[in-house]
């Protein structure tokens, strides 16, 4: 039951609210959306899209919209949508005074959570006028419906009213201070607090002009100040003329809260909102047409100015497009291009927890492959891991290879040794189960215990079961430094001896003293056996800078009894002096000196160490911390990689240079990858820039800044490359049929931010991205949509 008397403090005048009884509104399903610390509860009645949000500023939302929110269901048959806003202070979870934008995040939170974010109605009453204010300058284009404003707006409040308003209301907060201190009251005075800022803040906000408005006023003149409600009349009357789909409608018989005195009026107006938009979207003759801009279409061409209409997720029509769209998106100015491809990606575990991938798709990144270290569940789980990913919904794209390891470690655990010839067939059967499951290839990281261990012909054996499934085999190699070469030539001779693809990952020469020679025999050697037929080819990211795990420091023999005893070992003295002798000896059989390849201790930082101790040091290298600690920095490390177990302390190794990265670019047959995992909120990121600013920073800074690539092969390099290479024939290309993966942006502003000491700054510059022909990057910013596919290899067929 709502109270018969309730304050409108922002409108300016005291409300006389007719009571009601509340009806529940058709069982809706309630959603507990996350924001800074807080939960909101969104109320949701299922129907159609395009969603009706009903906002009602102030009090309990869903109680005030209940009557309201059946009957609109029923009318429309949309989705309807209201929510009890922690931001004003109603939830005993939020105490404290009520914020204007934190009101606009908590509803922008929602939203995004429960994917109303386009075409979307919004209904505002009473302090709902400023929220709608400013979710609609925010996000526009998630507005198409239109909104329905029977409520305050930012004509109204003049320097000259909020001085009078405070003026008048200073005798009732004098009361209410006197009053019982409950949580109403508290919030009340809050109020009061914020008023003139608040105030003075909306009336500078602007609507903008493309959202299709409808404001209610009411005829009768409310009390206590006549003259304060004409001018609230006249300023919604100013606020209906300066657009012309802004239509004013006057309430006759009805105070001032036309909800409760007029709930027909509302009724009608928000179902006509419903109804045009609905109408406009069924004459719609695509889903989405991208208008005006310069297209790319993932090649290598130059741009060309045509018209992009999509339709069931795929591009249907190129070039002079005269149907509408449900969706219309401008790209004067800015380039269009396929979805970008990151084909070194780390998310198969991440996307699990949060598909949402803002990290990939904010930076442009439709399309991620993971499995370096193999796929997040053995072979005889991942059909299940698949289905289990699709259900919950991704915003990319996502397949996984299997990785080689993974294979011998169902078979032969994590220790050193050559398999038997049994324990080899168990391993090839474990492929050839990831393989129809829907496995893209083979993984392997060989530069880490226990992937160390396998050699060769055992490698050899286990791609051979990949190839036949049309993989390919991709590598982390055992040596990126001083014995770059030979570690290219094993993966030469690996494809050479099975006939499967190779893709080498992170091509880079992470050794000082082979800067300048290293990079431009490895392309001589790729390009040479390119020529003889060896399908060989890799990817790479723009730092100089890699990022892995502090262990890589210990030589890998330490571990050739099981992870756990070599941490027990470790922690020995004994055995610590003779790592010290083999570190400061360089680089040994089986394992790379990331140390020396770096420059020393002082050029290995420490990112993350999982423990409170350590922590304190991120972002300092090794040698730092041991000074700080009167510590030995291989102490010190290894000190860290015990303190943190079972996690994984992570470090950055600055061992490459920026002259060895544009020598890579250029070679014709590298592709980008981030080698980074997907987060979004509060996951972990891997605190390295290249999670966030990869793709970004390939077209800022190698095409724009240095002149290092053309943008149209920085694209290709991005696209229609790695998925020919991964065999995505469906995608990578803006061509008629293609699944409508697509990035748009702005040429002159894209850039990356993300630096080592900030790694989580968003990009600038990117627009617009759609997968699979829905837009889930909307005016820069995540729509909530998770329209991405499981990607699986040519060795899974359907059930």
């Amino acid at each position: 039951m709502r109270s018969k008397t309730c304050l409108g403090l922002l409108f300016g005048v005291a409300l006389s609210c007719t009571a009601f009884a509340a009806t529940p509104a058709a069982n809706p399903d309630t959603h507990l959306v996350k924001r800074d610390g807080h939960k909101i509860a969104f109320h949701v009645i299922p129907g159609k899209l395009p969603a009706i949000v009903l906002d009602a500023g102030g009090g309990n939302d869903s109680s005030y919209w209940s009557t309201f929110a059946p009957e609109l269901a029923k009318q429309t048959g949309a989705e309807i949508i209201t929510y009890d806003r922690a931001g004003s202070g109603q939830s005993e979870e939020v105490p404290g005074p009520w914020s204007l934008t934190g009101a606009i995040d908590d509803l922008e939170a929602g939203l995004r959570a429960l994917g109303a974010t386009h075409g979307t109605i919004l209904v505002s009453h009473s302090l709902a006028g400023e929220i709608a204010t400013g979710i609609t300058a925010r996000h526009p284009e998630w507005f198409a419906g239109g909104v329905m404003v029977d409520a305050n707006v930012p004509e109204f409040f003049t320097g000259e009213m909020i001085t009078r308003q405070l003026k008048m209301y200073a005798p009732l907060f004098e009361q209410v201070r006197k009053a019982p201190p409950t949580s109403a009251n508290r919030q009340l005075l809050a109020l009061g607090a914020t008023f003139e800022t608040t105030q003075g803040a909306f009336h500078k906000m602007e609507w903008p002009t493309t959202v299709p408005v409808a404001v209610i006023v009411a005829e009768t003149p409310p009390q206590p100040d006549p003259a304060d409600a004409q001018a609230w009349r006249d300023a919604h009357a100013l606020f209906a003329s300066k657009a012309q789909n802004r239509t004013l409608i006057i309430a006759d018989k009805s105070s001032h809260d036309v909800a409760h005195d007029r709930p027909d009026v509302i009724l009608k107006a928000v179902a006509a909102l419903y109804r045009g938009h609905a109408t406009a979207a069924t004459d719609a003759a695509y889903d989405v047409v991208i208008r005006n801009g310069k297209v790319l279409d993932g090649s290598g061409n130059p741009w060309v100015r045509v018209d992009i209409a999509i339709k069931d997720g795929r591009f249907v029509r190129i070039g002079n497009v005269e149907g509408r769209g449900a969706r219309e998106i401008d790209a004067a100015g800015q380039f269009v291009t396929p979805g970008w491809i990151d084909d070194m990606d780390q998310s198969g575990d991440s996307l699990l927890e949060d598909g949402r991938a803002e990290s990939k798709v904010l930076q442009g990144v439709t399309t991620a492959i993971a499995g370096e270290s193999g796929a997040p569940v053995g072979s005889a789980k991942l059909a299940d891991y698949f289905d289990r990913l699709q259900k919950q919904g991704i915003s990319v794209n996502f397949g996984t290879l299997y990785g080689s390891s993974q294979a011998r470690g169902e078979v032969m655990g994590d220790v050193d040794g050559l398999p038997t010839p049994a324990q080899l067939d168990q391993e090839r059967a474990h492929v050839d189960e990831a393989m129809r499951a829907g496995a893209m290839g083979l993984g392997t990281a060989l530069i880490y215990a226990p992937a160390s261990y396998q050699q060769t012909p055992e490698l050899v054996e286990l791609a051979k079961v990949a190839h036949r499934y049309g993989g390919i085999y991709a590598n982390h190699m055992r040596d990126e430094g001083e014995k770059l070469l030979p570690a290219v030539a094993e993966s030469i001779a690996i494809s050479e001896q099975s006939g499967i693809p190779v893709e080498i990952y992170h091509l880079k020469a992470a050794f000082a003293p082979g800067w300048g020679k290293l990079m431009p025999a490895v392309g001589k050697l790729i390009d040479d056996a390119r020529a003889r037929g060896i399908d060989i080819a890799a990817d790479m990211y723009p730092y100089t800078a890699g990022g892995t795990g502090l262990d890589i420091t210990v030589p890998n023999w330490i571990w050739a009894e099981g992870k756990e005893k070599g941490l027990a070992k470790l922690a020995d003295p004994s055995v610590r002096k003779k790592l010290k002798q083999q570190v400061a000896a360089g680089s040994m059989p089986g394992w790379t000196n990331l140390i020396t390849a770096s420059g020393g201790w002082s050029h290995v930082v420490l990112v993350s160490a999982y423990n409170a101790k350590y922590d304190q040091y991120r972002f300092k290298d090794i040698a730092t911390i041991g000074r700080a600690l009167k510590r030995d920095p291989a102490d010190v490390a290894w000190d860290i990689v015990l303190a943190g177990a079972p996690h994984r302390p992570i470090a950055l190794y600055f061992g490459m240079n920026e002259n060895d990265i544009e020598t890579a670019l250029r070679f014709p047959w590298t592709s980008i990858g981030s080698d980074a995992t997907a987060t979004s909120d509060k996951q972990e990121a891997d605190g390295h820039p290249r999670a966030y600013g990869t793709f970004p920073r390939v077209i800022s800074e190698y095409v724009r800044d240095r002149h290092v690539l053309t943008l149209e092969d920085a694209i290709r390099k991005m696209t229609s490359w790695p998925a020919a290479r991964f065999k995505l024939y469906d995608r990578g290309a803006i061509r008629l049929g293609l699944r409508a993966d697509v990035t748009i942006f702005d040429y002159d502003k894209i850039k990356d931010l993300a630096t080592y000491e900030k790694p989580t700054a968003l990009p600038q510059g990117i627009n617009y991205v759609l997968v699979n022909g829905v837009v889930v990057v909307d005016g820069g910013r995540h729509t909530g949509a998770k329209p991405g596919l499981v990607l699986k290899g040519q060795g899974w067929t359907a059930p």
